[in-house]
């Protein structure tokens, strides 16, 4: 039988999981009457959740409050605990003994699994004959958890790095139009001349958005063919240093650079996310602060922060950050890894300054 995979939603780590294929494959491998999973909500009450060799419905709706009965003391223990019969130990509770005693186990051994998250499994097996689970079956039934323990930690490390994939598409798409559409505004805005021709400033708009078509093409390519990330496992100081370039370019707004001990070996998770906010900043600075040149600071490596500050004509309005925009998203981002990004305005006479700090924890390189 094929080893169980981990589906589950963020807030319920079991809640798609196979239970009852593992719950299959603890009693075939085992060869016991009774084997059955049960799962921890928030509470840190267990419940039921697979079962094979089980009769009684009382038994399959089960759920065990801490402390209590077999599972309980298992729970608070963090360690294996068999009984030779259930039905006349002293070292639980009589919490649940006459459910077990209708489903007719005696012989049972228990066995925890945590996981990362801080929630946890009971593994249970058991016979319909007192004294009827040994040591070799403890053996066993921890193998087993410790097999569980391994595939649920592996499936949430699966799942944070198709998560940190989705965001980083999301976020190169997001540029990209974003992109786009900066530039089609920009030249929209710089062909209102009054001694421009109308035939003139649509040609120009339209070559614009034919550029714009282009470069989104090339982004789709590139996010289909790895090429951006081979890029990006470059010298982080000459990525920066290149989206400024090309923005400069683009909007000619000039960056000056003040770099100091900038590590080279970022984590991809850190590294996009300086880069992309390096890109927001940026285009703000061109469209909502009007100005033509920003100093960044880029420092490292414990923390890491990325400080654009720019002199705006008018006051900004962009301090704030609206639900779904970039600089949204960004900080979101930020939250997620335990950095932080903020955006201030200082009045500076009749203009102000403007200052986008991310901060990062270093992490691991």
């Amino acid at each position: 039988m094929d080893t169980p995979v981990l589906t589950a939603a963020r807030d319920d780590p079991f809640r798609d999981w196979p239970t009852d294929d593992f719950a299959g494959r603890i009693r075939t491998l085992l060869g016991v009457d009774i084997a059955s999973v049960a799962t921890a909500d928030a509470n840190g009450h267990f419940h039921m959740a697979a079962h094979h060799g089980a009769a009684t419905d009382a038994y399959r709706r089960l759920t065990i409050t801490p402390g209590a009965g077999l599972g309980g003391l298992v729970a608070k223990l963090a360690r294996p605990v068999r009984l030779t019969d259930y039905a006349t130990s002293t070292m639980i509770t009589a919490d649940y003994r006459e459910t077990v005693r209708a489903e007719g186990m005696r012989g049972l051994v228990c066995v925890p699994v945590s996981i990362h998250e801080g929630r946890s499994l009971l593994l249970y097996a058991g016979n319909r004959q007192p004294d009827s689970v040994g040591d070799r079956t403890i053996g066993q039934l921890e193998g087993l958890a410790i097999a569980a323990h391994e595939q649920l930690a592996a499936d949430a490390r699966t799942r944070r790095a198709v998560q940190a994939e989705r965001h980083r598409i999301a976020a190169e798409l997001h540029d990209t139009v974003a992109q786009v559409l900066f530039a089609i505004a920009i030249g929209a805005d710089a062909a209102t001349g009054e001694d421009e021709d109308p035939s003139e400033r649509l040609a120009r708009i339209a070559e614009l958005a034919g550029a714009g078509r282009s470069e989104l093409r090339h982004t789709l390519r590139d996010l289909a063919t790895g090429r951006l990330q081979a890029i990006e496992e470059g010298s982080l100081e000459w990525s920066l240093r290149d989206i400024a370039c090309r923005l400069t370019e683009q909007t000619g707004v000039s960056v000056d650079w003040i770099m100091r001990d900038v590590p080279n070996r970022v984590i991809p998770e850190r590294r996009l996310l300086v880069m992309d906010t390096l890109r927001e900043g940026l285009r703000n600075a061109a469209k909502h602060a009007r100005t033509n040149l920003v100093l960044a600071t880029v420092r490292g490596p414990d923390p890491l922060s990325l400080v654009l500050q720019m002199h705006a004509e008018t006051t900004p309005t962009l301090t704030e950050f609206p639900e779904g925009s970039g600089l949204y998203l960004l900080r979101m981002r930020a939250e997620a890894i335990g950095g932080r990004l903020t955006v201030e305005a200082h009045p500076d006479g009749a203009h102000s300054v403007v200052v986008q700090r991310l901060t990062l924890p270093a992490g691991d390189r």
